[in-house]
């Protein structure tokens, strides 16, 4: 059973907790109405129709997800920078999945970029594709590109999926796969 964070609390973080929930996974999450109803209902108020089993918890708290060996973020893009700044994530080997989508209005730089500049990983990749929360978390069918510089990272992602109603297909453009999410 592998460990997993989840940066992000809302629809789209705890859709993704639901799919990875054959491993242990933690939300991080800033709203303490959220974490608590996680913790104590294994449910997430904001997403309608999905209780998670015991392997899912939350926490308010970022010093967590420091040395797991796979971070999702699926954090509003405007804040990303913000708590990775403060998570300070210094884990070298640490696959990062960004699953947010959305450029930097700041910087004008692309989530891969932002990441880039406030970890100490560069296993970066990106999950994109045409899917909404609420359906993933249903278990209806969806596809979804998962774009790594490395095909052998693709298929580690890959294999935390256990689920035949969602797949992941591969890309090598992690530039086109962040613009093209728009």
């Amino acid at each position: 059973m592998k460990k997993i964070g989840i940066l992000g609390g809302g629809v789209w973080g705890s859709a993704l907790a639901k799919l990875l929930s054959n491993n242990k996974v933690f939300i991080y999450a800033r709203d303490k109405n959220t974490v608590q109803s996680i913790n104590d209902h294994k449910f997430n108020p904001k997403l309608k129709y999905t209780v998670f089993n015991e392997n899912v918890t939350s926490t308010e708290n970022t010093k967590t997800f420091k040395d797991l060996e796979y971070l999702f973020i699926a954090l509003p893009s405007q804040t990303i920078r913000e708590v990775l700044t403060n998570l300070s994530l210094t884990n070298k080997d640490q696959e990062i999945i960004v699953a947010s989508k959305g450029i930097e209005i700041s910087t004008s730089d692309l989530l891969s970029e932002v990441v880039n500049n406030t970890a100490k990983s560069k296993k970066i990749s990106i999950l994109s594709g045409p899917c909404f929360s609420d359906e993933v978390a249903q278990n209806l069918p969806t596809a979804v590109t998962l774009a790594s510089n490395n095909k052998e990272t693709f298929r580690r992602v890959n294999s935390l999926f256990q689920n035949k109603n969602f797949r992941l297909y591969y890309s090598d453009d992690l530039i086109g796969c962040q613009i093209g999410a728009h």
